[in-house]
């Protein structure tokens, strides 16, 4: 058996994303719809999966030429000031 820690820290996808359903269904159907409004933010504690989660949405819809998916990591930054800066 491969230990199931060695890609902790990297993106779930396939059949390394596991369960969320619910989850996965309510993040895609904020894109799902041409037209809807697309704003959508996720948060929670460090390394609960919240990229894999927005990945595994997006690789349920069709692709939409009005929404771009945007993905900032903040976890070097020091406040959301940082973000603004060079």
């Amino acid at each position: 058996m491969s230990n199931p820690y060695r890609e902790a820290g990297r993106v779930a996808q396939g059949d390394r994303f596991i369960g969320r359903v619910l989850s996965v269904r309510q993040v895609a159907e904020t894109w799902r719809v041409p037209g809807r409004p697309s704003n959508l933010r996720i948060v929670g504690h460090h390394r609960v999966g919240k990229t894999s989660l927005v990945q595994r949405a997006l690789d349920t819809v069709p692709p939409r030429e009005d929404v771009i998916a945007i993905r900032l990591n903040v976890g070097s930054q020091d406040s959301g000031m940082d973000l603004y800066r060079d």
